[in-house]
């Protein structure tokens, strides 16, 4: 049954040589992140499917560099009580890059928050965030665990080389 929340590339494994238990378990990690932070940013999810090692280093759309996954979790803490997601986390254009040790995930990402906190709200607030998402993920063992990720905010409209006054210009 195909999930609503995480549509696949029609080339989503063309460049993943690991196992289809791979393919699953990965796919099943990158929903389980949307999940966690579609769920109150749950960080005893996210504890399970990321790794702990204190050298690993995580980049949001913030523009800050995260060390470790407690440094990311403070992130977390601070948005808890001051958002709240009105339209759960989704991904589309997902694929899957890499072999049975390590593997990528890319994505478009998107969802709709409120902010909840005092003060004004970011411009933000009840519009439909659209993010690009970079996933590298380690097996460790048996267990596949996220020691990278990088969120960048998609920008709206046309690439510049795509639109006509570009090119009338030059």
């Amino acid at each position: 049954m195909p999930d609503k929340d995480v549509e696949l590339s029609d080339q989503a494994f063309a460049l993943f040589t690991g196992s289809e238990q791979d393919r699953k378990d990965i796919i099943a990690i990158h929903r389980a992140y949307l999940d966690a932070n579609t769920n109150n940013l749950n960080a005893a999810e996210l504890r399970k499917i990321w790794s702990d090692h204190p050298s690993c280093v995580f980049f949001n759309g913030t523009g800050y560099n995260y060390y470790g996954i407690d440094d990311w979790l403070k992130l977390w803490e601070y948005y808890r009580p001051r958002v709240k997601i009105v339209e759960p986390w989704q991904s589309s254009d997902v694929r899957l890059i890499g072999d049975g040790r390590i593997a990528v995930v890319t994505s478009i990402r998107n969802a709709r928050g409120q902010w909840t906190g005092e003060g004004q709200p970011p411009d933000w607030t009840l519009k439909r965030w659209r993010s690009r998402c970079t996933e590298v993920f380690s097996k460790d063992g048996w267990q596949w665990k996220c020691v990278h990720i990088h969120i960048s905010t998609e920008p709206e409209g046309q690439r510049h080389e795509q639109q006509r006054d570009a090119w009338e210009a030059v």
